[in-house]
Order: structure tokens, then sequence, then C-alpha cells
């Protein structure tokens, strides 16, 4: 008779911070995971939700994590888009993967539009845009409709832009 004891050492995950709390699509942000049961020689993460599927889409992987021990987990993330994700701690690629915890990734939202229409004849005007959560450095406005056919034909450049805060911009239209 053969007997032998083996365990199956696995992760285990008990909670999630962010810095920012509440993290924009496209911009980093840093994450701490706590939990249980992580290599620090082979830890990782990764991200499942928009844009993200499996465990090999949006991954940071070992030599990115910053901190990495047997209880915890920090690295930086940028995620593009807004929505729900799954977050996974799993030792080596093929290792047992983790219980998931939740993030949400917001996004940029528009709450008005001022003038809200032209003619057709109008000359140039100043374009306001209010809304929540806009990325000053990055955001550009797209136009689409007659003459605007496709998301590159009538872009407002960010450098274009008069006007450009987290809660509002402002596009010259010619």
């Amino acid at each position: 008779t053969y007997s032998s004891n083996f365990s199956v050492r696995a992760t285990a995950t008990t909670g999630i911070t962010t810095s920012p709390t509440q993290p924009l699509a496209t911009q980093a942000f840093t994450f701490t995971i706590t939990g249980s049961g992580f290599d620090p020689t082979t830890v990782r993460v990764y991200f499942s939700g928009p844009g993200c599927s499996g465990n090999t889409s949006c991954p940071v992987e070992n030599s990115s994590l910053s901190t990495k021990s047997s209880g915890s987990v920090s690295g930086q993330a940028v995620l593009s888009n807004a929505g729900t994700y799954s977050v996974y701690v799993q030792n080596g690629l093929s290792g047992v993967t983790s219980n998931p915890q939740q993030l949400v990734i917001v996004g940029s939202a528009i709450t008005s539009i001022s003038p809200s229409s032209v003619t057709a004849s109008s000359n140039s005007f100043m374009l306001t845009i209010k809304g929540t959560n806009f990325v000053p450095s990055t955001v550009q406005v797209v136009l689409t409709g007659p003459g605007c056919s496709t998301t590159t034909a009538c872009v407002i450049s960010n450098g274009t832009l008069i006007t450009k805060t987290s809660t509002q911009i402002v596009a010259p239209i010619t």
C-alpha cells in the first residue's frame, strides 16, 4: 500500500483597492490586491471585462508588478473601456486562478451640448460640451453626420480645443 499527502497551493483574494478610487477608462491607475497563496516569483494579475477576455488579453505580468508578497500584490494598469471587470490573481500562466474581485472602470458622460442645433448655412461657431470624467490631456471631439461619414473625417483634436476640463469642452466648429 502506498499513501502520499500533497497539497495544491491555490490563490485566494480577499480585496482590491485602487488609486484613484474610481479609475477612469484610458487612464493609468494603481491597484493593490490582498489575499493568500500568492507566489512572489510567478504571481500575475489579469482583468476580464469589456475588451478583455481570457487570462492573456489584459494581464499585468510579474515583472510589471511593483509589490509582490504571499499576501499582497500591487501594480499599475490602464483599461480602455468603461464597465465592470473581474480581477484575478494567478501563480504563473498555467496556475490555478483565484476567486475574482470586482472593479468598475468609469467612462466619460455627456450631460449637455450647446448649441443643440445650428442652421446648415451657419458660419463657424463654438460647441460647448458639458459632462463628467473628461480627460483634459487626451479628450477630442468626433462629429458624425452628413459630410462626416467616418470617425476620422470630422475630428477636433485635443490641441485645437479652446477649453478642456474634466467637466467641459469647448470646440471651434468651422
